[in-house]
């Protein structure tokens, strides 16, 4: 048996943006199946029940998408279901990061926070 070693390359620009592109549309399918009135087409298409899927924070979305939430800047989505007495969330947060961004921040900055991370990590790893 040939040892494994471990070695690193870096990140060529090709390889950034197409793994932003299929990071940023894959945040925007995974949203598209939490809303309300698209759960039953992701069960019905995918066999999958978004809820179970997410361990039921697509009820978090839900909720926010259904109440009128308005975003006003990052964390506004975890002050908004803080603040609203009388449910289950008022100590929770969304706990989906991509999606957080996406909902509070828009399209622009969710692109950015991908590339900041590509840029964090400049090598990756290749086990050979």
């Amino acid at each position: 048996l040939r040892e494994k070693s471990i070695y690193t390359k870096n990140l060529t620009v090709s390889l950034v943006i197409v793994g932003t592109v299929i990071i940023y549309f894959a945040t925007r399918v995974y949203l598209f199946t939490m809303m309300p009135q698209n759960q039953m087409w992701s069960y019905e298409k995918f066999h999958l029940n978004i809820g179970d899927f997410s361990m039921g924070r697509s009820y978090r979305v839900a909720f926010l998408l259904n109440n009128n939430f308005i975003s006003y800047g990052l964390g506004s989505s975890s002050q908004f279901l803080n603040n609203t007495f009388g449910t289950v969330y008022t100590v929770s947060t969304l706990e989906l990061d991509l999606i957080k961004i996406l909902l509070e921040l828009g399209s622009i900055a969710l692109i950015v926070f991908i590339l900041v991370y590509y840029n964090i990590s400049k090598k990756f790893f290749i086990l050979i």
